[in-house]
């Protein structure tokens, strides 16, 4: 797998406790996955063997990639989740913004989830935007 940064193991521990909360493990919601170094996490310790995640990002990054060539970024995901995945595990992923894929969600009445990570963009109004949208 290539990762350029680890933004997600310092997660590990706390996420390792609530995955012992949830009574099922069958669908999951992340939202902002950039390299995918959390996702390939969950498909490995925290999904169901037939689970499946939704992935939500537009693979462009946000403020704090500036300084990184993502040209090749949504194929990185691809490809570091292709090493993890499960021949029984579904990744659906949306490669567009939050709203737009939470709103597509919403629509199609797709949007229950026994667990939602969020980490897409880290302003204030759409982690609040994000989190209200993906309640339901």
């Amino acid at each position: 797998m290539k990762f350029t940064q680890d933004w997600f193991d310092y997660n590990i521990p706390h996420i390792t406790e609530l995955m012992k909360l949830l009574p099922e493990r069958k669908r999951f919601l992340e939202i902002g996955c950039f390299e995918g170094r959390a996702t390939c996490w969950f498909l490995e310790h925290a999904l169901d063997d037939d689970g499946e995640i939704v992935c939500i990002d537009p693979f462009t990054g946000s403020m704090e990639h500036e300084k990184i060539d993502l040209s090749e970024l949504h194929q990185t995901f691809l490809d570091n989740v292709s090493e993890v995945q499960k021949r029984t595990q579904v990744v659906n992923v949306f490669d567009e913004f939050s709203i737009t894929g939470l709103a597509k969600l919403i629509y199609a009445k797709e949007g229950e989830f026994d667990f939602i990570y969020i980490d897409g963009d880290h302003t204030a109004p759409a982690v609040l935007t994000d989190a209200c949208m993906a309640w339901p």
